[in-house]
This record gives C-alpha cells, sequence and structure tokens, in this order.
C-alpha cells in the first residue's frame, strides 16, 4: 500500500526509514522474525525501536508508552533549560506571569507532545505531573512540600491528566470529522465494531472520557462532528 501510493505521488520511501516493527500483545509473547517483509523488491529489516513524527515505537506497546513518558520528560528539560537565558530563572528573572507564558509556550507542548497517540496509563501521567508541579513551584519561587492545589490555583494551569483528556478528545473529534474515506475514520469505526471492552485498542480510552465528562456517544460524533467555535 505504501509503495504504490508513493509510485502514484512520485516519491521515493527512503530505505532506512522504512523497517518492519512487530508488535507483541504483551512483554512475554515471543513473535519469530521469520517472516520477510518486502517494500518492492528490498527487504524490510526487522527492528525492535522506530521513531515516526517524534514518538518511538517498539515491539510493546507498554513499552513504547514508557520510553515515550521518559522521553518526552527528558526533552522538556532541555527546553526548560533553553528558556533559563530569556529570564525564566529565580527571583531574578522575569515576572510570574511571562515565566508561566514561557512555560506554557516552550515546555509544556514538549512534555505533552503525542500522549493523545500512546495514551499512558496513570502512573505514567503522574510522573509528568510531578514534572510539571516541580517546575512551577520552582518558577513560582515556592517550597517543595507546599500543597499541590496552590500550583494549579495560583497559576490557572491544568493538571496532566486534565490535558491528557482534551488532547485525546480533541483528536477524536477531529477523527471523526474526516472523509468516510479516509484511513483514520476507518480505523475508528472498525474498532467500534470489533473490539471488545476489555481490549487495549485506542477507542477504549476514548469510551470512558465520553460517559466521564456526559458528553454524546460516539456514533453520534461520527454523524455529527463539533467544529471549532462549538
Amino acid at each position: 500500500m505504501s509503495l504504490s501510493f508513493a509510485n502514484e505521488e512520485r516519491y521515493l520511501l527512503q530505505p532506512t526509514k522504512t523497517v518492519a516493527l512487530n508488535i507483541k500483545p504483551s512483554k512475554r509473547t515471543t513473535i519469530p522474525k521469520s517472516e520477510c517483509f518486502k517494500l518492492g523488491e528490498i527487504n524490510l529489516n526487522h527492528v525492535d525501536t522506530s521513531v515516526h513524527l517524534g514518538i518511538t515505537r517498539t515491539t510493546s506497546v507498554c513499552e513504547t508508552t514508557e520510553v515515550n513518558v521518559e522521553g518526552n520528560i527528558s526533552k522538556a528539560k532541555l527546553a526548560l533549560f533553553s528558556v533559563l537565558g530569556a529570564g525564566l530563572h529565580g527571583h531574578n528573572g522575569l515576572d510570574h506571569k511571562s515565566m508561566l507564558d514561557l512555560y506554557m509556550s516552550f515546555v509544556l507542548p514538549v512534555l505533552t507532545y503525542g500522549i493523545e497517540i500512546f495514551t499512558p496509563k496513570s502512573t505514567l501521567i503522574k510522573q509528568l505531573d510531578l514534572f510539571q508541579r516541580k517546575t512551577i513551584k520552582q518558577i513560582l519561587s515556592l517550597p517543595n512540600n507546599a500543597a499541590d492545589p496552590c500550583v494549579l490555583i495560583l497559576t490557572g494551569l491544568l493538571p496532566i491528566e486534565a490535558i491528557y483528556h482534551l488532547k485525546i478528545l480533541n483528536f477524536s473529534n477531529n477523527i471523526c470529522g474526516q472523509n468516510e474515506s479516509s484511513i483514520e475514520r476507518q480505523f475508528v469505526v472498525r474498532q467500534l465494531s470489533v473490539k471488545s471492552g476489555k481490549s487495549s485498542s485506542w477507542i477504549n480510552c476514548v469510551l470512558p472520557l465520553l460517559v466521564k465528562y456526559d458528553l454524546e456517544d460516539v456514533d453520534d460524533y461520527l454523524q455529527n462532528p463539533l467544529n471549532k467555535s462549538q
């Protein structure tokens, strides 16, 4: 499919970035690598990790989320250090509002990048939230033992869990608003009809949020997706 589409659009696929990644249902499962995938006449290399659009994919779904959460925290630290020269530091830096704007513009998008795709569990979301709370306390010059709710009250920031819910709901609504011929929309429709409620599919991360926030059923959004004004 990829090769035929590339030929239609008249561009070449890079062989070093086109690899085969076998996804295991669990960490204990072993998948033989005897099956050979080809891209035209070229044999694809079997790898354990691959990066696409900044998101690292591994052979295990759980490992994928762990790797990406750790990577987001590391990248967020680098982004935080990069804006120290602009005044994001302690008492001698900018005012609190300007420092919070720098954090929301340059650090928070890095910290939460792709979480609506690899859907981390609650324990990993707590790691992201811990990094945000520590960072905001340092920006506001608060002691480490300061109550966590005061960070959100003083800044008006949302906790990472709420940001995750917003991102995954917006992402699902964007998919519902696509044409019926789009692959993403067909993927959602197939998961709704095939996957059970106990599976670890992506759509089962969306359905509980619709119930939690008293929203309409996903079938209603497939028929009438929300626009930006709504």
